[in-house]
């Protein structure tokens, strides 16, 4: 009881110690929660934001999907009608529901919307739809009258209702349509079917010029049965090629293609909250520089090391619980902005999700990532608190009523930090070495943190390092000390205490160094899809479906152009080739990849592929000779295919082998493209229908007057209906790289967000530093320096640990882009990219870091200049 009794003014003296900080230095402690809270909130605001999109499109699947149990389809080519007699036939099946959909321009409005046909009389029992007053009678007359029925939403927006006309443009024809009732969603939310217009099949057929083609089936099946072994059983019933599958798998196979996009994004968004580490270790180890004092008081009247440790770890514990929680809440706000964003990203790359509600994410979605993201600010505060408290719990007594005698008695140690840190960067190097684990470039990662974990190392090194070499220059220059200088001052005294101004540099230099390896990595990204731009995109025109580049407009039934259009264009004069580009998307090992069949000896003589080896022209020529496919670098790493070996494709005929021909680099799909002539594709798939068609110009043509004559002409195809779109090669490209700008702008905000932190440690830092020096600067007043003089030697310190931080994290950043293009981008996606840096960037980046540094400087500075001296010299 007694020794209880004794330690109580020990415990409340901590208590003061942990809690009088913050209060005292409220600006520092504001800079700290806010680094903390920002770099939480990106990672929470990604993930939200990345979740509430695919679990949108997991509703959508199922909203659609309603009460079916399976869907059988057959790539984008469609089924044979035939196949649902086949289906109907199964014991098992209640009822099967032909699906053809396809989209339609509304006259008036110039919206693109989705027109399903279906059989309705079914719909009416397996979909979840009101059809409100609508019955066997309505359903009848809508399927005879060629009528329609509207969604809701749909409705509202356009103005109509039952009975009420409307002129679509489907497929080359202008059609007056009677509305023949209106439907909603039975959840009574906002749904995919509010915006659709939905038709009889069979009149769905004939306009879309799809007799006997589906684009799926939808099958109910019993209760009681086992889906699985229906779905087996329909797998070995249908022809080959048949995809047959539970609805909740395109959510699922949608959700793999996008993984790697979400864990690059997610781990660019934590490179914030690594930095709020650093802002923690900055802030507590002046706090513990700053209160030596106080700290040996305690120990002398008798508080244990492990106590002195308790006090700073619960401190950084508060930064990361505070600041975690105002992050996690701040993530949630910023979560719902950035769906738009990650869904126009996810649109670009993957898939359209045009019709994805916007919904706030729900409580059980919030709750574990922002468990996650405050466990995060927690753990990275905790970290970033466990050496400053490791420093105060190692004050001596008596050494800590002398100032100073820490930074200079720690100078030796110095070695230490030189050695961990060329150990952590060759940790860096042998990790980026290493292969993927699951297809997540996991060891890529981890070389990441090792390398930027190394170069913060290095830093109090490198000042301690070139003080003592400017302090042996000094004794072996002795005529040199006559000149003394404000930078010569300022380097002095950045010397003195390297530590303290090495945690500067760390925040300072992670922060550059993840902006210039992310601006090299889309700098080289962007150079190498020019130059594939370059060669490979070279038609003067590409004739296109409406709405083709606009991905919300996007057709759901791959719209296609007909054949006799290539012919008609070629009798043009000035027209050198036209081509029919046809594209498909299949199935191969497992993911969704795209089958392009093209002319490609007219493609070889007007445009070439990247090769990884040969010719262009050769291996064209040698594929078209022999019947063959090139094949993508993607998808020759994932089925692991050389030059010489054959692919099994699924036709409609049943399996065919094609022989491998080349390997090409391309930056247009993410699961990889296989390419063959068009005369195999129309042997095999018998289709001669094209996605977009290319159209070449002769030397010496007048472009403007051929675009003119190709609308002209096209015109006559469709009656004047808006059904074709042509865009000439300078749009096309500038449209490529707006997808691409658009696909790294969330990038670029996120680095914003990284360097914002760094901001505000450097201001904290450079304000702490000079609290804590404002005796000494009193004293230099007391002497005859000015403000602006004192104002000044702070200014050229910050400038000093600016240029130094601006270097490392400039070659740090060149390494940084070196692991993001060759290991994590590689292992990723698949894409070989070569390295660029240009030296401007790494110009750029020193000066903004010697700039960022004295701008961050300069506040602090000057209102320590102004402060009284003779309160500066009582400071304490």
């Amino acid at each position: 009881m007694v020794s209880l009794l004794s330690m109580k003014p020990v415990i409340r003296a901590m208590g003061l110690l942990a809690g009088t900080q913050a209060i005292a230095h409220p600006v520092r402690t504001a800079l700290t929660f806010l680094g903390v809270a920002l770099g939480v909130a990106a990672p929470v605001a990604i993930e939200l934001a990345n979740r509430e999109v695919l679990h949108s499109f997991q509703r959508t699947v199922v909203e659609v999907a309603g009460a079916a149990t399976l869907e059988i389809a057959a790539n984008e080519e469609g089924l044979n009608e035939d196949a649902i007699r086949v289906v109907r036939a199964h014991p098992d099946v209640i009822f099967a529901l032909p699906i053809l959909s396809r989209t339609a321009r509304d006259m008036a409005s110039r919206e693109v919307v989705t027109v399903l046909g279906t059989d309705l009389m079914q719909a009416a029992d397996a979909k979840p739809i009101d059809w409100g007053e609508s019955d066997a009678r309505t359903f009848q007359s809508v399927s005879q009258d060629d009528a329609v029925l509207l969604g809701r939403r749909l409705a509202n927006e356009w103005g109509v209702g039952e009975g009420g006309l409307r002129r679509l443009a489907l497929g080359s024809r202008v059609l007056t349509v009677k509305i023949g009732g209106v439907v909603q969603a039975t959840s009574g939310f906002e749904s995919v079917w509010e915006r659709m217009v939905i038709m009889d099949i069979a009149a769905a057929q004939e306009w879309f010029e799809s007799v006997g083609r589906l684009d799926r089936i939808d099958v109910v099946t019993n209760p009681h049965a086992d889906v699985r072994a229906v779905q087996r059983q329909l797998e070995s019933q249908l022809p080959y090629g048949t995809i047959v599958r539970r609805p909740v798998q395109r959510g699922e196979q949608v959700e793999a293609m996008v993984a790697a996009f979400r864990i690059n994004l997610l781990m660019l968004s934590a490179v914030g909250l690594l930095v709020g580490g650093f802002l923690v270790y900055n802030t507590l180890s002046f706090s513990v520089a700053q209160r030596r004092r106080d700290i040996g008081i305690l120990r002398a009247i008798g508080l244990s090391t492990r106590g002195v440790a308790a006090v700073f770890l619960c401190e950084g514990l508060g930064y990361g619980v505070i600041g975690g929680a105002t992050g996690s809440a701040l993530g949630i706000l910023l979560s719902h902005s950035l769906m738009g964003v990650v869904e126009r990203n996810i649109s670009d790359l993957y898939i359209s999700m045009s019709e994805v509600p916007a919904l706030w994410p729900t409580l059980s979605q919030v709750a574990p990532v922002v468990s996650a993201g405050m466990l995060g600010g927690v753990a990275l505060s905790l970290l970033g608190a466990w050496n400053p408290s490791r420093e105060a719990s190692r004050t001596h007594i008596v050494a800590a009523l002398a100032p100073g005698g820490y930074e200079l008695a720690r100078i030796p140690r110095l070695r230490r930090w030189w050695w961990s840190g060329i150990g952590l960067i060759g940790c860096a190097v042998v990790l980026a070495c290493l292969p993927p684990r699951g297809a997540v470039p996991v060891f890529g990662y981890l070389s990441v943190l090792c390398l930027l974990l190394g170069l913060s190392a290095l830093a109090p090194a490198l000042i301690g390092w070139l003080e003592t070499a400017r302090q042996w220059s000094r004794s072996h220059r002795p005529d040199r000390d006559a000149a003394v200088s404000l930078a010569g001052l300022a380097a002095a005294a950045a010397g003195r205490a390297p530590h303290r101004n090495g945690v500067t540099m760390s925040s300072l230099l992670v922060g550059l160094a993840i902006t210039v390896g992310v601006v090299v990595m889309i700098g080289s990204f962007r150079h190498t899809v020019e130059v594939w731009i370059d060669q490979t995109v070279v038609a003067d025109f590409i004739v296109t479906p409406t709405g083709w580049l606009k991905t919300g407009e996007e057709p759901h039934g791959g719209r296609t152009l007909p054949r006799r259009w290539a012919d008609r264009l070629a009798d043009l004069a000035g027209v050198a080739g036209v081509d029919t580009y046809r594209s498909l998307n299949i199935e191969l090992a497992g993911r969704p990849r795209t089958l392009v069949a093209r002319d490609l000896g007219l493609h070889a003589e007007h445009s070439r592929y990247l090769f990884l080896e040969g010719d262009s022209w050769q291996v064209l020529r040698r594929t078209v000779d022999d019947r063959g496919v090139v094949i993508s670098e993607i998808l020759a790493d994932a089925t692991r295919l050389t030059v010489g070996q054959e692919l099994i494709l699924a036709t409609p005929a049943g399996p065919r082998p094609f022989r491998v021909q080349g390997i090409f680099l391309d930056y247009a799909t993410d699961g990889g493209k296989v390419v063959m002539d068009r005369s195999v594709f129309r042997e095999y798939w018998g289709d001669d229908r094209a996605t977009v068609i290319p159209v070449y110009a002769a030397q010496g043509t007048d472009l403007g007057r051929l675009e003119r004559d190709i609308r002209t002409r096209l015109q006559e195809e469709v009656n004047g209906v808006d059904g074709f779109a042509v865009l000439p090669n300078a749009e096309l490209r500038r449209e490529i790289l707006a997808i691409f700008d658009r696909t790294f702008g969330l990038t670029y905000v996120l680095e914003a967000m990284a360097v914002m932190i760094a901001m505000f440690g450097i201001v904290n830092t450079l304000l702490t530093a000079a609290l804590e020096r404002r005796r000494e600067l009193a004293t230099l007043q007391a002497l005859g320096a000015s403000q602006a003089q004192v104002t000044g030697l702070l200014v050229w310190e910050a400038a000093y640990v600016g240029a130094l931080g601006g270097t490392l994290g400039a070659l740090g950043g060149v390494g940084l882009a070196a692991v993001l293009v060759w290991v994590i981008n590689k292992q990723s996606f698949g894409w070989t990219i070569p390295l660029a840096v240009p030296p401007g960037v790494l110009v750029v980046a020193f000066l903004c870091a010697v700039g960022l540094a004295c701008a961050a400087a300069y506040w602090p500075a000057r209102w320590i200049a102004r402060q009284p001296v003779l309160d500066g010299l009582r400071y304490e």
